[in-house]
């Protein structure tokens, strides 16, 4: 099983973690992490996590590394318990997502 590198940002700070140990220590929401797509090089899968009232929501979609534009909406995935588990679901839907 590989380690994917993923980045977030939060406002000035670059952090590098890996989705296998996601623990980003911020209670902040929502969050946005780029994942790099080694097949594509000039985009990034985006996956923006929010806090709701039933659980945690996230959107994934294929943006553009220069600008950052939608390149291809993937999915949204509803009611999710946690952070690390939107997080998994995610990174599995992105990749499921390219493979096809």
């Amino acid at each position: 099983m590989a380690i994917v590198e993923v980045f977030y940002f939060k406002s000035t700070e670059l952090m590098v973690c890996s989705v296998m140990n996601f623990d980003i220590r911020n209670p902040e929401f929502p969050r946005e992490v780029l994942v790099p797509l080694e097949s594509h090089p000039h985009l990034l899968g985006r996956l923006t996590m929010n806090l709701v009232h039933d659980g945690v929501t996230v959107e994934i979609e294929i943006v553009q590394k220069e600008g950052r534009k939608i390149w291809a909406m993937v999915d949204r995935i509803y009611r999710i318990d946690s952070d690390h588990e939107a997080m998994d679901l995610a990174v599995q839907r992105l990749s499921d997502y390219l493979r096809n």
